[in-house]
């Protein structure tokens, strides 16, 4: 009798560690599958400390709006902190430079290319640019991810009344590009990251068939539906004197 109840014992012993390794065998597949984004307005600054967020985030890719001037100081942040730069220069307009991303090394880079605005757009100091909007093809432990980097032109849909709605012409137009770079790209998850000069109500609005992660006021992530993805967590991060939006945005895929 003592021994068939030791034997009882082991067997739910076994039976209980074999639960665990079924339930351990799904977590770590969809760790595999898990892509992380930082987002950070920079407000122009030259040299902003955005490797804080490299350090205890470790994000994938960290997508920097108005880093104009900070080309520098990123290079060296990337080498420090183990990540790739890509910033397109001013030879693909004066803007192109504006958003700059952070690649992590150990990401593949499948592909990148530059998503070009025509429309112009307004601020107090008068009449800019079309805006440019870089996008990264990435194999994150074998998944598939796009990714675009956005800072839309200022005052949302309605075009802004700083500037007498003169800029829904070109917000109305990066709203439009985005959304056909996913209608292009049907297959594998397609998110679009930054600064959206709009709330997040807003972005629901104007991104149907998007599922949109609220990170600040105007500054989050939008994930193409029925792609597998989904968001799983949004982290605040505190951001310096005038900037604003620095957010890591957490996110799993089903397995491909």
């Amino acid at each position: 009798m003592q021994y068939a109840r030791r034997r009882v014992v082991q067997l739910v012993v076994l039976a209980l560690l074999a639960v665990g390794v079924a339930i351990a065998a799904p977590a770590a597949a969809a760790e595999r599958d898990r892509l992380k984004i930082s987002i950070a307005n920079v407000a122009g600054a030259a040299k902003p400390p955005v490797g804080v967020i490299l350090d205890t985030q470790k994000p994938h890719i960290m997508v920097i709006s108005e880093a104009y001037r900070a080309r520098a100081h990123l290079s060296e942040v990337a080498d420090r902190y183990g990540y790739r730069l890509r910033q397109y220069g001013p030879d693909q307009g004066a803007e192109a430079p504006g958003i700059a991303l952070l690649i992590k090394n150990g990401v593949t880079i499948k592909d990148r290319s530059l998503l070009k605005m025509s429309e112009p757009w307004w601020w107090k100091s008068g009449k800019r640019d079309p805006r440019r909007y870089p996008v990264v093809v990435v194999g994150v432990n074998g998944k598939t991810w796009h990714v675009v980097g956005v800072h839309f032109p200022p005052g949302g849909p309605s075009g802004g009344v700083v500037v007498d709605y003169k800029n829904r012409a070109a917000w109305i137009e990066s709203r439009k590009a985005v959304q056909a770079y996913a209608a292009n790209h049907p297959n594998a998850p397609v998110v679009a990251a930054g600064d959206f000069n709009a709330t997040a109500d807003e972005c629901r609005s104007h991104f149907p068939g998007f599922l949109v992660a609220q990170g600040a006021k105007v500054d989050h992530a939008l994930a193409k539906k029925d792609r597998g993805a989904r968001f799983d967590d949004v982290i605040r991060h505190d951001a310096p004197n005038g900037m604003h939006g620095w957010i890591t945005f957490k996110l799993s895929a089903t397995p491909s």
